[in-house]
């Protein structure tokens, strides 16, 4: 037995079923196919890295190919909208997001990677990247984003105009007037 990288020669018994090993690594799903006199044949996978190919009855060409797994990619939290992230991430591919970070708030951005906590670099520009051999599971990509204080500012108004005495820098501001017959209002 070898890995897929490697070609193998062994010996298969006319009559009788003939098992193989494949050693798989981590973050790759394996397609194995064969060909005996040259028709294509079934592989039984028997879930434990071994296949077993039933009834040999001549020359056996097995090929096996190894894909790199992808996974789902969620991003969650009052900052989500400020991410720009794919949502598959592949392995041994290395996957950058990006947080733009609006000044008036601070912003927290957590991951975990196949539902562990992931430590992230320091972001260059707001990018985020987790190098692809760390990708092992389903990403999930929580932001929140708080208002700072020194974004808060008072409102002054006259008392006919009715709404908050505070508004946030960068948020819409709401208010009404309590308009009095035989004024013009602008």
């Amino acid at each position: 037995s070898g890995d897929v990288a490697g070609g193998v020669t062994q010996q298969a018994k006319t009559g009788e079923a003939f098992t193989f090993t494949i050693n798989k690594k981590d973050g790759y799903t394996y397609t194995v196919t064969a060909r005996q006199n040259d028709s294509a044949i079934t592989v039984k996978d028997n879930g434990n890295g071994t296949y077993t190919i039933p009834g040999v009855t001549g020359n056996l060409v097995i090929n096996a190919t190894m894909t790199p797994k992808s996974y789902n990619v969620t991003v969650e939290g009052t900052g989500a909208g400020d991410v720009t992230a794919a949502d598959k991430a592949t392995y041994n591919t290395d996957y950058t997001f990006t947080v733009t970070e609006d000044g008036n708030y601070t912003y927290n951005t957590t991951v975990t990677v196949g539902g562990k906590a992931y430590t992230l670099g320091t972001p260059e520009n707001g990018k985020y990247t987790i190098p692809g051999t760390d990708i092992k599971g389903d990403i999930v990509i929580s932001v929140t984003k708080a208002v700072k204080p020194s974004s808060v500012v008072s409102v002054t108004k006259p008392d006919y105009v009715k709404g908050s005495d505070t508004a946030t820098k960068g948020q819409d501001y709401t208010f009404t007037i309590d308009k009095e017959e035989g004024y013009e209002y602008s």
